[in-house]
């Protein structure tokens, strides 16, 4: 799985007795020239919009990838994350409508959309598994309500769905402007963003050598919201901050961003 990558995903994996094995990703993309010999039985990936980083996988690596899993025999997990706020130019394809060799697992949520408590997720498998992931879904406990699926089904297709995606896009991109332009004037001393524009979150990485984790922990005792990124890396860290934008508007930001300010001084005085 990607490196950095979904935390959440590692610890299922882990939990399941998986031997996992990086797969580097920079903001140059994915380290596809150096997949591990060997036996590989499944690849996780978040190409659209890579957790943490925000990158998208450009589509000759996304052919790539399933070259590499055709030749492996290894099933591909896309975990379609956030991919629908790509907030300027074009969205990519999904890599499952490339996929000629029915490997590509598809998945998502509605939970970043619409909003959490909602909880429903979606899966577009290979016609070869279908029963099987039927069998699986009657073990998994957590069954969505008929009603609840019919009133979604309904919102998209009367295309409520499509125009609530295109008002909260204008919306994070403004947002997002706003956040970076503040960002630049509180935090540039210390910390600089990844290049990437698809997400309704922003990972900046340290400039020196800094405690990202004491830094989060100092930050969020005084309610602030931040992750560390080194949390989402399996050997070697980057130190830096993840840094959501979508839920406060300009003045929140503002404030936010000088008390984070304020707290980094503070640890590295």
């Amino acid at each position: 799985m990607e490196e950095p990558g979904y935390v959440n995903a590692r610890l299922v994996f882990s939990a399941a007795g998986a031997d996992i094995e990086p797969l580097n990703v920079t903001e140059e993309g994915w380290g596809l020239q150096n997949v591990p010999e060997g036996n590989i039985r499944l690849i996780y990936t978040t190409p659209s919009c890579q957790h943490p980083l925000g990158l998208s996988m450009r589509v000759e690596q996304r052919l790539r990838l399933l070259e590499i899993a055709n030749r492996k025999a290894a099933w591909i997990i896309e975990d379609d994350f956030d991919s629908e706020y790509r907030l300027f130019g074009r969205s990519i394809p999904a890599m499952q409508g490339n996929d000629n060799f029915g490997l590509t697992i598809y998945v998502g949520t509605f939970a970043k959309t619409l909003f959490p408590a909602i909880r429903v997720g979606f899966m577009v498998v290979p016609q070869s598994i279908c029963e099987q992931v039927k069998r699986a879904a009657l073990y998994c406990g957590q069954q969505v309500s008929l009603p609840l699926q019919a009133t979604l089904s309904d919102f998209i297709m009367n295309g409520h769905f499509a125009s609530h995606l295109r008002r909260t896009r204008r919306l994070y991109a403004e947002r997002r402007e706003a956040f970076l332009k503040l960002g630049q004037k509180y935090l540039s001393e210390w910390m600089d963003p990844f290049e990437a524009d698809v997400g309704i979150q922003i990972a900046f990485r340290f400039k020196r050598p800094l405690d990202d984790v004491a830094i989060a922990s100092k930050a969020n005792d005084v309610k602030l919201n931040v992750i560390p990124l080194s949390r989402y890396y399996y050997r070697e860290p980057v130190r830096g901050l993840l840094l959501g934008y979508a839920a406060i508007d300009e003045r929140a930001m503002q404030s936010h961003l000088a008390l984070l300010a304020e707290v980094i001084k503070e640890q590295i005085s």
